[in-house]
Parts: C-alpha cells; sequence; structure tokens
C-alpha cells in the first residue's frame, strides 16, 4: 500500500525541514526564500509490527511494509500577487540560467515575462541564455526589449555581443559607444569594440 503527502506553504516556512525529518533525504534547507528549485520527492517504508506476526502465520521470503511518498511542493500560486510570482519565477529562472539548464530557465523567465511583460531582467536573462544558444534573433530581439524597458548597460553591452554574433558591425559599434558615453573606463565596451570589423 501507497501513501502519498505533499508539503505544500509560503517560501521559507519550513517545508525542507519537515521534508528531511521525514525523509532523512537530505534536501537542501537554506534560511532565504526559494532556495528549491524543483520539488523534493522521498519514499520511506512504514514499519508495523503486525506485519511479523502476519508472517508466522503466513511464511513469506520477504516482509515489504507500506511506503509513503512524501514531495515537498515549492509554493501555491493562487496565494501570490501577480508581481510577486513574477519575481518567483524570475529568481527561479535565474537560478537555472546559472545551472545552465536553459530549457527549464527559459519556460521560467516565459512565465516572469507573462506575468510582467516590461521586466527588463527577465528580457536580459533570455537574451543571454538564447545567445549562448546560438538562437541569435531571439537574442536581439530579448535583449532590444530589455533596453528599452528599463536602459542599463548590462542590456546594452548583451545587445552588442548579440549583434556582434549576427554579423551586424554598425549597430555594435552603437551600442558599445552609447555603453563607453555613460561609463568611459568599461573595460567590457572597450574589449568588444576591438572585435568589431
Amino acid at each position: 500500500m501507497a501513501l502519498e503527502v505533499g508539503i505544500v506553504g509560503l517560501p521559507n516556512v519550513g517545508k525542507s525541514t519537515i521534508f528531511n525529518a521525514l525523509t532523512a533525504a537530505g534536501a537542501l534547507a537554506a534560511n532565504y526564500p526559494f532556495a528549491t528549485i524543483e520539488p523534493n520527492v522521498g519514499v520511506v517504508a512504514v514499519p508495523d509490527e503486525r506485519l511479523n506476526t502476519l508472517n508466522q502465520f503466513q511464511k513469506t521470503e520477504k516482509i515489504v511494509p507500506a511506503a509513503l511518498r512524501v514531495e515537498n511542493v515549492i509554493v501555491a500560486a493562487g496565494q501570490r500577487d501577480q508581481q510577486e510570482l513574477a519575481a518567483i519565477h524570475l529568481e527561479n529562472g535565474r537560478r537555472l540560467s546559472q545551472a545552465e539548464r536553459d530549457a527549464e530557465a527559459i519556460a521560467e523567465l516565459r512565465r516572469a515575462v507573462y506575468l510582467a511583460p516590461y521586466q527588463h531582467e527577465a528580457h536580459l536573462l533570455l537574451g543571454e541564455i538564447y545567445l549562448r544558444g546560438g538562437r541569435i534573433d531571439e537574442a536581439v530581439d530579448e535583449l532590444k526589449i530589455s533596453v528599452w524597458s528599463q536602459d542599463t548597460l548590462p542590456a546594452r553591452l548583451r545587445l552588442a555581443e548579440a549583434y556582434l554574433a549576427a554579423r551586424n558591425p554598425g549597430l555594435a559599434r552603437a551600442e558599445l559607444q552609447t555603453v563607453l558615453a555613460r561609463d568611459p573606463a568599461n573595460v567590457r565596451a572597450k574589449q568588444l569594440l576591438t572585435q568589431v570589423p
């Protein structure tokens, strides 16, 4: 017989700690919100002394106790304001991107963009992922939206890199000159400018 239990709750309330207490699985239980990117799943045996008594009357080769499947559910979406939920997806996307789990990161960042269309950082991360994956046109589009949403130097630098990858030196040079006009000491912009034909 299999029993299933889901641990649901708001961020940073101890779901992973309870999960570890039940399963001894050693899941990450950090002291900051959204430490769990994917649900933790564990299966533990539920010992029952009555099985030994039954086995005395009906011998079996093996005594198999009941199993308890425990899942640490990340967050209940219905309890979140739209901007807060977008922030959750953005943070998950950032962590997945850093782990180079690009397909999952794209899905999380798309959710963030759906909930907060002008979230510049989500567009910046999507652009970086697309650039890393060789999807140049998509990278350019996302990075342009990021710059349009909030004009930041990191977004302009990435956009210049995307233009270089797209073999568009004129637009790359324009982006780099904009960066250098705002930050004349920017080393990365100077390095990239030397690569512009």
